[in-house]
């Protein structure tokens, strides 16, 4: 699918006026650029691999947890507003080697969900716990988060993501 430069310039303003609304932060050009790959894989559903080199405490999982949180809010919108194909669901799954790792971006994203509600964001939730979290709303499908450890007894195997 061939997407123009306008369309795409849409998307990430939309992005950053999100953030900056609910969050009162500005992103940083870097996390822009890696927001922008992240969008651009999801909306063309191209499954890219992306790597974001970037020193630490930069921002690195702010920008990500900024970016799953913005795509769960306005995914099947943006979809359907630019005639993107897109599943009937979306669903992001973090892995990390140990709990605790997964947990952090997992948890981030659960905080940022719970300040959107408080603004009163429509959508509410069907599951709302450590590992899972379920968003339900009127107009769209459901979307669901999910943490789990990436070892070799881990079995996600009933688990369909869009996202990892």
């Amino acid at each position: 699918m061939q997407v123009n430069d306008k369309v795409w310039s849409k998307i990430f303003k939309l992005r950053d006026n999100f953030i900056e609304e609910t969050k009162h932060r500005i992103l940083y050009s870097y996390q822009k650029q890696l927001s922008n790959k992240i969008l651009k894989s999801v909306f063309l559903n191209d499954g890219k691999t992306i790597v974001g080199e970037v020193s630490r405490q930069a921002g690195k999982t702010t920008i990500i947890t900024d970016t799953v949180t913005f795509i769960l809010l306005f995914y099947f919108q943006i979809c359907k507003k630019f005639s993107f194909p897109h599943m009937t669901f979306w669903n992001v799954g973090f892995f990390a080697p140990k709990e605790e790792q997964a947990s952090t971006d997992f948890d981030m994203v659960r905080d940022y969900l719970k300040e959107c509600e408080t603004l009163g964001f429509d959508y509410s939730f069907s599951e709302f716990n450590a590992n899972t979290i379920i968003i339900k709303s009127k107009l769209y499908p459901p979307r669901m988060v999910y943490s789990c450890t990436a070892s070799p007894t881990t079995h996600p195997e009933s688990k369909t993501f869009n996202l990892i």
